[in-house]
């Protein structure tokens, strides 16, 4: 016999053994693709959030300056309204016994929340009427400003570096320098004030803005650095490891200069902030509003990421039903 050498022969293969065979091959191959699929869409899926983060800041900022900057504008106005009730008031007030005009104007200052009062002339003689004695910024072109019938604000910085927002209005009132007559009442109220009342320090969200003059200078410093001159921060920062900004300097002092806004990113130590940079109303100032990243970006990728758990439990899913069947 032939088979006395040598192994039986092989039956062979039935139809329905060849076909189950390739279908098992056809289901690794599919699972294979599914699973190269779903990491490509994965890998789009994170990648694409960065992109619309980058692309939605820009606008989220803009948006959220321009609030602040209608926010800081209403405020103003009701703080210049107070001012001008402050001086109709002291006006008509009935005294008491004993009592001066200038008791009667303090007493309507202070409980309308003012800290600071003077009357000046446009030669810069003035009379302090409440307050400390205060360094105030551009005082010239804010007195010219206020003559001419401008809505325009300035700041003054005591001995002690307690900063207060200026307000002024065209007013003739005695006064003992000069030649007896001044020429505009200014009225000041804490800057802490004003920004408690903005929350332009750093929140709960950790949004926060800082407020500076046209070099530079800081009238507002709230990221917790102790520069001096925004600007001057920027300057320094250029070239030190870890710490970038996507605009110079100088290319800042420009956009300053021309009076525009600008948004701009910082990286510090691997961490991302959106910076937008716009002009204050009623003041020559800046006002430079700073968000980390992480407040647009963590929610967003918590979703992504939850997005992409649910997909790979709905592959392991189909792939422990696969295998059963087959």
């Amino acid at each position: 016999m032939s088979e006395k050498n040598g192994a039986p022969a092989a039956a062979p293969e039935t139809p329905e053994v060849t076909r189950m065979r390739a279908l098992r091959y056809g289901v690794v191959v599919l699972l294979a693709l599914c699973a190269v699929i779903f990491t490509a869409i994965t890998m789009y899926a994170i990648q694409d959030s960065d992109e619309t983060i980058e692309d939605v800041s820009g606008a989220f900022m803009g948006q959220m300056s321009a609030q602040i900057r209608l926010n800081f504008d209403s405020e103003l106005r009701l703080y210049r309204s107070e001012l001008e009730s402050v001086a109709l008031s002291a006006l008509s007030h009935e005294l008491r016994p004993g009592e001066s005009p200038l008791d009667a104007f303090v007493g309507e200052a202070e409980e309308r929340g003012f800290t600071y009062a003077a009357v000046f002339d446009l030669e810069g003689n003035f009379q302090r009427l409440m307050g400390e004695d205060l360094a105030i910024d551009d005082f010239d072109d804010f007195a010219a400003a206020v003559m001419a019938g401008e809505d325009r604000v300035t700041v003054g910085i005591a001995a002690s570096g307690e900063a207060a927002i200026l307000l002024g209005e065209p007013a003739e009132r005695p006064m003992d320098a000069g030649d007896g007559t001044s020429d505009l009442l200014v009225m000041g109220v804490p800057l802490d004030e004003v920004v408690q009342a903005l929350s332009l320090d750093v929140s709960a969200t950790e949004v926060y803005s800082h407020i500076i003059r046209p070099d530079g200078s800081f009238i507002l410093n709230s990221g917790g650095n102790v520069a001096d001159n925004y600007l001057e921060l920027l300057r320094a920062s250029e070239g030190v490891a870890g710490v970038s900004y996507d605009v110079t300097a100088d290319e800042l002092a420009g956009v300053m200069a021309r009076g525009e806004s600008d948004f701009y990113v910082v990286y510090v130590n691997g961490n991302r902030y959106a910076s937008y940079l716009a002009p204050l109303p009623e003041t020559s100032w800046f006002i430079v509003s700073v968000l980390p990243y992480s407040v647009l970006h963590d929610p967003i990728d918590t979703l992504v990421w939850s997005l992409v758990a649910a997909a790979f439990v709905g592959c392991l899913v189909l792939m422990a039903a696969l295998a059963l069947l087959f």
